[in-house]
């Protein structure tokens, strides 16, 4: 099944990777309103034959400084991916902290 992005959540990842990611993150990554297991509000996955897909759950959609934060928290993931253990780790958090102080907060 092929997946499209949402228009605003494509426009958000695009804006953000070149403020913040320096374009490093995939640019066909799909981000989509989808609902996500286990009671969380957004996740990323990466299909073997495909692009990196981020799912957030339509349940924050009307929270639009809640959703951008967690587009960014996701994006963080998508940079560090496959570094092994270092799911909330060291590195995940010092990238966080990085788009954070870099300005993040500002656009949310």
């Amino acid at each position: 099944m092929v997946q499209h992005s949402d228009a605003l959540l494509r426009r958000l990842y695009l804006d953000f990777n070149r403020r913040f990611f320096n374009n490093e993150l995939p640019l066909d990554t799909k981000v989509i309103w989808m609902p996500v297991v286990d009671d969380c509000v957004a996740e990323s996955t990466k299909p073997d034959d495909g692009p990196f897909i981020i799912k957030m759950s339509p349940s924050i959609s009307g929270f639009r400084r809640f959703f951008k934060l967690i587009l960014i928290h996701e994006m963080c993931h998508i940079k560090l991916w496959g570094r092994r253990g270092d799911y909330h780790g060291k590195l995940w958090k010092e990238e966080i902290i990085r788009v954070l102080k870099a300005g993040a907060v500002r656009w949310l």
